[in-house]
């Protein structure tokens, strides 16, 4: 049990076939309801309960809101979350829970600065983490930047990481249903080697960055580059104080019940990031 400053949904009702939720925008004790950061209709993935984590961390977290992100984190890039990293200390950013692993402490913090905008403190903090955190990091925040070569650098002294075959199980499954040429290339790539592929989902970023045009391409990759996020920050929590953040995301397959939910997803994100964004001024 823990309070929580944030909206969120504390019943869902089933009505004609639709889903519609109940909420409050109160601070509130949470034991069973959640916000997690949602990706899509993919029976292989897995959702990211924010609300698990500490009440300072969901708030630094659900500061960007449950929407999928931009291509370019920095895009909207959120000062005051910046200024809460920047000022709280480790004991403060992870209370009630205790640090267990100091070094996967420095993951968590770069993390949220990543995912807040600031891929440049992103790399300062990163080099506080744990040897291939530290390089899976650095490769993101050098992607993010527009550095491909520097980011494959970095990939490649990485090897592999733990998280690698959750992304593979997703990516696969997501291009197979997909008419795309270059998908459907970047699906060839992985069917033929067997893992995860950072260094062509690098070269495909940096498609996607420098070409918007490519609209399929970019759904694909900002969904990838969320769920990267998503396990790779459940990974370091976990390490570092046993919290398991992640729980198996079900796909719905009825058209009208997708419709009402991301139409009520659109909604909730909005009053979330609102929610968020006035917790933060009142601890900044």
């Amino acid at each position: 049990m823990r309070v929580i400053s944030f909206l969120w949904i504390t019943e869902t009702v089933e009505h004609s076939g639709l889903s519609t939720f109940n909420c409050i925008t109160v601070d509130i004790l949470v034991e069973h309801a959640h916000a997690s950061l949602v990706l899509g209709e993919v029976e292989n993935m897995f959702e990211l309960q924010a609300t698990k984590a500490a009440p300072q961390i969901s708030t630094l977290l659900m500061a960007r809101g449950t929407a999928l992100p931009p291509v370019l984190w920095s895009e909207g890039s959120n000062s005051t979350a910046k200024k809460t990293l920047d000022t709280v200390d480790d004991p403060q950013l992870f209370a009630p829970d205790k640090l267990a692993n100091d070094l996967m402490g420095g993951a968590i913090r770069s993390l949220l600065y990543l995912w807040n905008g600031w891929p440049n403190e992103c790399s300062m903090y990163a080099q506080a983490a744990p040897a291939k955190e530290s390089l899976y990091l650095m490769a993101i925040a050098e992607r993010q930047r527009g550095n491909a070569g520097q980011a494959k650098s970095f990939f490649q002294q990485l090897e592999d990481h733990d998280i690698y075959a959750r992304l593979f199980e997703c990516a696969t499954e997501i291009v197979g249903s997909k008419a795309d040429a270059s998908l459907g290339r970047f699906g060839e790539i992985l069917k033929f080697n067997g893992v995860w592929e950072p260094f062509a989902f690098t070269d495909m970023f940096e498609q996607v960055r420098t070409d918007d045009t490519k609209i399929a391409v970019g759904e694909f990759v900002r969904k990838m580059q969320h769920y990267e996020f998503n396990l790779l920050f459940a990974h370091c929590y976990k390490s570092a104080t046993g919290e398991d953040l992640l729980m198996r995301a079900t796909a719905d397959h009825d058209p009208a019940k997708k419709i009402a939910k991301e139409d009520m997803a659109a909604k909730r994100d909005r009053l979330i990031r609102e929610k968020a964004a006035r917790s933060l001024r009142r601890s900044a």
